[in-house]
């Protein structure tokens, strides 16, 4: 009684009035099934049905497009993200603005995360000097350094890499930076679960 059970797919659980409307009248969409044992004639477990709940965990996330395409879906109002404010993917980590000693012109992340098959992850990055606003810049998209495979198993955690500015520091010189990271599924049973992000400035 102290474990979450993950499901393959996401379901729904409504309300007796709606799945009478919804589906057909008397339908059930959650049905719990207990196997009750004894080893003694006089003795059986009990079950308070009045203290009896089901919780239940939906998780937040989509894969948006501004148009109709396969496995995206549109939502009302799109905003890439790659806009100053407001992307409208459901599923981010912002992180808070990190300002420098000395200007970097180059980042190169590590995120440790766990990734099930319909599953994806993006990172987003925005840099600005001493004398500008970053939450007036663009975020712009981190392409990996290499792909890995996707794990169904959720024990198993590997390490994502970007090196943004290349090898040779292709940035122009910045003291502040911020990143974001996207996360998105065709399937909200199936998500993206990080454990750490690291960021390292590098100057040439």
């Amino acid at each position: 009684n102290k474990n979450n059970f993950a499901l393959e797919h996401n379901y729904v659980v409504a309300a007796d009035s709606i799945a009478d409307a919804e589906i057909a009248v008397g339908a059930r969409t959650a049905i719990v099934k207990m196997n009750m044992t004894t080893t003694n004639d006089f003795v059986s477990p009990m079950i308070d049905l009045q203290r009896t709940s089901l919780s239940l965990v939906d998780n937040l996330i989509d894969r948006q497009d501004s148009a109709a395409t396969t496995n995206f879906n549109v939502p009302m109002e799109f905003v890439n993200e790659t806009a100053p404010q407001g992307g409208s993917s459901a599923a981010k980590h912002i992180t808070k603005v990190t300002s420098l000693i000395e200007t970097a012109v180059g980042l190169k992340v590590f995120v440790t995360a766990n990734r099930p098959k319909p599953a994806e992850i993006e990172l987003y990055y925005r840099t600005a000097s001493d004398a500008d606003d970053i939450r007036n810049e663009n975020w712009v998209y981190a392409a990996p350094e290499s792909t890995l495979p996707p794990d169904d198993n959720p024990r198993v955690f590997r390490e994502y890499e970007w090196l943004i500015g290349g090898q040779s520091g292709e940035l122009d010189a910045f003291s502040k930076y911020q990143l974001k990271i996207v996360m998105n599924t065709t399937n909200s049973a199936k998500v993206p679960v990080i454990k750490d992000l690291r960021a390292i400035a590098l100057s040439v």
